[in-house]
């Protein structure tokens, strides 16, 4: 279960699991569904790991490095933005700057 913060406007400000248990509800629930970390779905050495996981449990919540990307969202519940979910097939968002060498419209 994700922590819900409530009337308190949290939205947008960094978010940090406050134990083990909380975390591993977060990382289940984002991580394990996530294009960005196959690792996470498989457990194979070989397979793309998402470097937000290492960061968030290296670096303090006030460390420039601590991924921007976990916050509380507009519902004020931990949210990963980067987060992807590849059991709805939502393909990775590609910068729209980005030169498409085959034509189309970037869109995969």
């Amino acid at each position: 279960m994700l922590i819900d913060m409530g009337n308190i406007d949290m939205k947008g400000k960094p978010y940090r699991p406050s134990n083990g248990t909380e975390g591993d509800g977060f990382i289940e629930h984002y991580c394990a569904n996530c294009y960005h970390d196959e690792f996470s779905r498989t457990g194979n050495d070989n397979d793309k790991a998402c470097e937000i996981i290492s960061k968030a449990m290296c670096f303090d919540l006030e460390d420039p490095e601590y991924p921007k990307e976990w916050v509380f969202g507009d519902n004020n519940r931990p949210t990963c933005t980067k987060f992807r979910d590849v059991t709805k097939g939502e393909p990775e968002i590609i910068d729209p700057k980005q030169i498409n060498l085959f034509g189309g419209q970037n869109d995969r």
